[in-house]
């Protein structure tokens, strides 16, 4: 509750921490998939919460690091390294236990955007994850916009190198519910989908992972830049303000690895 409206309290998260994994604690035994990533997301979240408050301050507040490594910082002064460390590992340990087909689809992007959030990686669970992923997608399980991007981006985040068959399966997936009426995606089909945040995410992902479906990157550029060259166009759309300075950056360095690694796609930004 406090991670959801944006509340830090970090003498509670370490209580919880300790709680949960000093030497006779709880563990996480008896938890469900939903407690556990709801878990890990609100640790996570805490200290991404940091950062928020910090650029809301602007040039007055300057950090020793930034991005990932200043969140993951910010955990260890206010839980502790080994402490943080430790929580996450016993927390994959139980989910892998646990079973992934228990996760919902929800609770699986939650679970692996926290340890890609805290620059963690438990191989294990990942590799669980993704065959997971896989497995759905074959039994043509839904997946929202959203969880494909957090998916994919958590993946890449930690350089955990998917098996190619993911990218594809999903390219194919999310060509399939892109899809509009006459079977080609638009701007409109797309928007009923993915936020563009979310599709310069998967953007990006493609690109760190160095797999550039065709039909994918289509989609995608569409989604975030249009065909008309029309900026207010898909405002209007997408219902947003327009793309934020996070997404045209992550666009050049997209656009930069296309051109060397897939120039054959003849991307080409407006």
């Amino acid at each position: 509750a406090f991670s959801k409206i944006g509340v830090r309290h970090p003498a509670l998260f370490k209580k919880v921490a300790h709680h949960l994994v000093a030497a006779n604690g709880r563990g996480f035994g008896g938890f469900s998939s939903q407690g556990l990533g709801n878990t890990l997301w609100s640790f996570a979240k805490q200290a991404q919460l940091s950062l928020e408050v910090i650029d809301s301050l602007g040039d007055s507040v300057k950090l020793g690091s930034t991005g990932r490594l200043a969140v993951y910082e910010t955990s260890c002064l206010d839980i502790g390294e080994k402490a943080i460390k430790t929580l996450f590992v016993r927390a994959a340990e139980g989910g892998v236990e646990l079973g992934l087909d228990r996760f919902t689809n929800q609770d699986l992007s939650n679970t692996v955007w926290a340890y890609s959030t805290l620059g963690l990686l438990h191989s294990g669970f990942f590799k669980e994850a993704e065959n997971q992923v896989l497995k759905r997608l074959k039994n043509l399980r839904p997946f929202k916009g959203q969880e494909i991007a957090n998916i994919l981006w958590s993946f890449a985040t930690l350089n955990a190198q998917p098996d190619p068959v993911l990218i594809d399966e999903l390219s194919s997936y999310i060509a399939s519910v892109c899809s509009g009426k006459k079977g080609v995606a638009d701007e409109y089909s797309i928007s009923k989908v993915f936020k563009r945040q979310e599709l310069a995410n998967v953007a990006w992902s493609c690109a760190v992972v160095g797999r550039y479906p065709e039909e994918l990157m289509k989609i995608l550029y569409t989604g975030i830049v249009g065909t008309a060259n029309d900026p207010n166009r898909m405002k209007q759309i997408f219902h947003d303000d327009g793309l934020q300075q996070s997404s045209i950056m992550t666009l050049y360095y997209v656009q930069l690895a296309a051109d060397i690694e897939a120039s054959k796609l003849q991307l080409a930004l407006p």
